[in-house]
């Protein structure tokens, strides 16, 4: 924790630093109130302690005027007295200072008060992060809300409008200052009165109202006959009223379109949501290897060192025993027997960093849904993958896999409804009973169908609540704790493609959700795939390759060495490059760039030089903006997500120059 001490005295100074070193605090030191606010400008101090007898800008002066700040707005303040009978306790707290500690300082006493003065700045890092998450979590509704073609309506227990949105208004052509004064049955046409009394207190008693129709006038009189939905509106658990989602009928095929983009925008914020969830457990996943691989490389650094003496004693012909010696010394025959198994273990842990990481975008990818052939059991190995770690918290897994049919689906979207499904088996899941509680993964095939089934012994669902686990928005968790989308979107995909996920629960003392999918239509069988075998290149290859990585250039150059290889760090350069540099037999070029990308260099070299764009092959760790989603699902150049393995590299150079000379 950051700590800013200002104006303290020689003998205070040196004590609290050693006290705050104790706790692992950083500090900072200021001389006078000046010096601390300009600190303050640009830092943030959870902690802050300050001389009461400040010279210059007065302690009770300062304390004010930190708390305007950007870094003490926050703070935990301290005023470091000369006396407790010196202190006037109501002049400090006035100030804005939390508490004093007076002089001489016992040891004792300060480390107990430091403990409270660091919970309570956590507390207050923790509350301010909270209310920033809410207000922005506030701000995305509304603005959602207020964007959507949907007209949406907040109603109170009095009938009276509490918001509506931009749709609303512009559907019925009031303002918001004349909806104030409106009552939800002063725009009901006089005939659907009666049914909408009915449904308005069908709500309050709290139940859901589905597929209502009703006639609303608008301002100019016009009819709007509009069909949806009503629930009950609670605030922190009390009825407040009741929340509406209406549109034209009229407009219905229009509103379906629009409805699929909401869709998918809602399934994206839960993906997003569950992405949330998933962070400390791929983290975890990625750490697990990262913490033997980064000691790893740096034993090779040593090691390597080491043999580069070696070989230098060589190299200038040094005696034997010298050189044998030195051997001995760096223990080298013992460095030379490990490098092989540091090198094993290194590289798998890389691996697995890689999949983790490949897997993770795979579930959060955005666009068109890819329908392709799959193998399901892959699905579920993945989405095990990204909670190994919640999962080991709190149960076992049992797997009972058999050997089944590809199924036509899109891989990422069917990750989303497995780890939902998961995700939901973990929360009724306890920790204490982490030796008993279990989940159970089964595939198989029946009937021309496959299946897999998610199973977990937890806490069953309610009876009165199973029929409703599939519908939108519902939830069992408290306000703000979940979106009620996660089974919902499950559930219409599944539908989507031809396939049925239905919840057994009980059976066996096990909540069970199966899904079952028509197989894949059949693919030739080409027997097992095998590596081509390239005939080597008669020249070295030109290779240019484009990437604002630096260190990814050098791996390119060290990979092709025996070539003749070019680097550009920025698009700029490599245009220069392609235009002062004939017959290059192939481009690798990154897609996302700062300042020219990797798309307009490939832009400029189609109108430049059309036959050279062809052998542009691309790299991408991931494509989040529009542009490049449309370019990656239009363009009919190789792409390849990094990171690329170094044979791959050389394949692909060794083709474009089979590829050129046979021309």
């Amino acid at each position: 924790m950051r700590v800013l001490l200002i104006g303290l005295d020689p003998m205070t100074k040196p004590l609290l630093e050693g006290l705050l070193k104790n706790r692992y605090h950083q500090t900072t030191i200021c001389q006078d109130g000046e010096a601390a606010l300009s600190e303050c400008e640009s830092n943030v101090y959870p902690l802050v302690f300050i001389e009461y007898s400040l010279t210059g800008l007065s302690s009770v002066d300062l304390c004010p005027k930190i708390r305007e700040t950007k870094g003490g707005k926050n703070s935990v303040v301290y005023l470091i007295t000369p006396s407790r009978e010196s202190v006037i306790l109501d002049e400090i707290l006035a100030a804005g200072a939390d508490d004093f500690i007076a002089k001489p300082i016992d040891v004792a006493v300060f480390k107990a008060r430091l403990v409270i003065a660091e919970h309570r700045a956590s507390e207050r890092a923790k509350r301010r992060m909270a209310e920033d998450k809410f207000r922005w979590e506030e701000q995305r509704s509304r603005s959602f809300v207020d964007g959507c073609v949907d007209m949406i309506q907040s109603v109170g227990l009095d009938g009276k409008f509490q918001f509506v949105n931009r749709a609303w208004l512009e559907n019925l052509g009031y303002s918001a200052e004349e909806v104030s004064q409106l009552s939800i049955f002063d725009i009901i046409h006089p005939n659907c009165i009666d049914y909408c009394r009915e449904m308005f207190q069908s709500v309050l008693d709290g139940k859901l109202a589905k597929n209502i129709e009703t006639t609303f006038i608008s301002k100019q009189g016009k009819d709007l006959v509009l069909e949806g939905n009503a629930v009950p509106h609670y605030l922190d658990g009390r009825l407040v009223g009741t929340q509406g989602f209406f549109h034209e009928v009229t407009r219905k095929r229009e509103l379906e379109q629009a409805a699929e983009k909401a869709k998918a925008h809602l399934y994206q914020s839960d993906k997003m949501k569950t992405v949330g969830l998933l962070a400390g457990s791929v983290a975890h996943e990625i750490n697990n290897p990262l913490a033997f691989v980064h000691p790893n490389l740096q034993t090779l650094e040593e090691s390597f060192t080491a043999l580069l003496e070696l070989v230098s004693l060589y190299a200038r012909g040094a005696e034997r025993q010298e050189i044998e010696d030195f051997r001995k010394e760096n223990e080298l025959d013992q460095v030379l027997a490990e490098i092989p198994e540091i090198l094993r273990e290194s590289l798998g842990g890389v691996e697995r960093i890689t999949k983790i990481t490949q897997e993770l975008l795979l579930f959060t990818r955005e666009g068109e849904l890819l329908i392709e052939p799959t193998n399901l059991t892959e699905v579920l190995e993945s989405s095990l993958n990204l909670i190994a770690n919640l999962i080991q918290l709190k149960a076992r897994v049992k797997k009972e896999y058999a050997q089944i049919p590809l199924i036509s689906t899109c891989r990422g979207r069917m990750g989303q409804v497995v780890l939902s499904i998961l995700i939901n088996a973990l929360e009724a899941m306890d920790k204490e009973r982490i030796d008993q509680n279990m989940i159970r993964l089964t595939t198989g095939v029946k009937d021309d169908q496959v299946f897999i089934e998610i199973a977990n012994n937890g806490r069953p669902i309610a009876a009165d609540i199973r029929d409703k686990i599939f519908d939108p928005f519902f939830t069992t968790k408290l306000n703000g704790e979940g979106t009620g989308l996660g089974l919902s979107i499950s559930y219409s995909f599944v539908e989507q493609l031809g396939g049925t996920l239905v919840l057994q629960s009980n059976v066996d003392r096990e909540t069970v959700f199966r899904i079952t999918l028509p197989r894949a239509e059949e693919m030739p069988d080409h027997g097992e795939e095998k590596e081509a075998v390239l005939p080597a290149s008669t020249r070295p290859a030109r290779v240019l390759v484009i990437d604002d990585e630096v260190p990814l250039l050098h791996v390119f150059g060290r990979v092709l060495r025996k070539h003749e290889v070019k680097m550009a760090a920025n698009g700029a350069d490599a245009l220069a490059i392609v235009a002062s540099w004939p017959d290059i037999d192939i481009v690798f070029c990154d897609l996302m760039m700062p300042g020219v990308n990797g798309m307009e260099v490939y832009a400029e070299v189609s109108q430049s030089y059309p036959d050279l764009a062809k052998r542009f092959v691309f790299l991408t760790g991931g494509t989040y903006t529009a542009e490049a989603k449309t370019f990656v699902r239009n363009c009919k150049n190789s792409i390849f997500e990094k990171p690329i393995k170094y044979q791959k590299m050389i394949e692909l150079v060794e083709q474009a120059v089979l590829a050129q000379d046979d021309r």
